[in-house]
C-alpha cells in the first residue's frame, strides 16, 4: 500500500481493515487521490499460532546450524 503521507496511509489501512472485517476483500486494486494498493487476501486455516512459531524455530535452527534452537521457545515464552 502506498500513500502521500503517514496520515493518508493510516486512513487507507483503517478503511482496508473495515473491508476485511466485512468480508469484502479477496483480490483487487484500489486507489484514490492520495493512496493506492494492490492486494490479495489469502487464508490458510492450518497456519495456527503454534504452527507459525514451529516454523520460525525450524528456520532459525537451519540458519544458525544449531539444532538446539528447534524446541527452545515454548508458547509461554513467546507470550511474554
Amino acid at each position: 500500500m502506498e500513500a502521500d503521507s503517514p496520515h493518508e496511509l493510516a486512513t487507507a489501512l483503517m478503511n482496508f481493515a473495515v473491508q476485511i472485517e466485512r468480508g469484502e476483500v479477496s483480490k483487487g486494486v484500489s486507489g484514490g487521490c492520495s493512496s493506492g494498493a494492490i492486494y490479495e487476501l489469502l487464508h490458510a486455516p492450518e497456519q495456527t499460532h503454534e504452527a507459525y512459531f514451529e516454523q520460525v524455530r525450524e528456520y532459525l535452527a537451519s540458519k544458525s546450524g544449531n539444532a538446539e534452537l528447534k524446541g527452545a521457545c515454548t508458547k509461554e515464552q513467546q507470550d511474554q
